[in-house]
């Protein structure tokens, strides 16, 4: 039975997890919560005195299906940048340009984060903010509200804008990195 539900994850995974229909669950929104995470997710990048992003691996990046485990074992970091003054500058303008329509539809799959975000204050980690650009996912410890549709493209162009890559061919990263 693991087997066989490790297999299907993997499809799942291996399949993309692009929204589409029948593959969504559809919500009733209007642009309140969309402009409230706009709020939040700008009072934080403002109240934040350090923001690091990272670019690490997912335990599904390499799963050996047989024993039905992942072969990543522990995460892997392929870059971290503490933002700087200008670009945590871009990251809050970025962020207060998102069209305020909020997200009422979300994909069926495996979240993968590859991306965080973690908001520093006074020293102490405030929130973590992880990433699936895969299927456009966010989960974010510092608010309950759903997200806006507009914040994966602006999430996107923010990441590429500090040297990172929202898609990679994460799996054949992990492989090389293991070996």
């Amino acid at each position: 039975m693991k087997k066989i539900a490790a297999v299907l994850l993997m499809a799942i995974a291996a399949a993309g997890c692009q929204p589409r229909a029948g593959t969504a669950t559809k919500v009733q929104a209007d642009d309140r919560d969309g402009r409230e995470y706009i709020a939040e997710l700008s009072d934080a990048i403002q109240r934040a005195d350090r923001i690091v992003v990272t670019e690490h691996s997912s335990q599904f990046d390499a799963y050996d299906v047989t024993s039905g485990k992942s072969l990543v074992p522990e995460e892997i970091v392929y870059g971290t940048r503490e933002l700087s003054s200008q670009q945590k500058a871009l990251f809050l303008s970025t962020v207060e340009q998102l069209d305020p329509k909020t997200q009422d539809a979300f994909p069926a799959c495996i979240f993968e984060s590859h991306h965080t975000v973690m908001f520093y204050a006074g020293g102490n980690l405030e929130s973590t903010m992880d990433i699936c650009f895969q299927c456009g996912q966010v989960k974010w410890s510092a608010t309950r509200t759903t997200p806006p549709w507009s914040l994966y493209s602006g999430l996107a162009a923010f990441i590429e804008g500090i040297g990172f890559q929202p898609e990679r061919d994460w799996a054949a990263l992990a492989a090389q990195t293991i070996q």
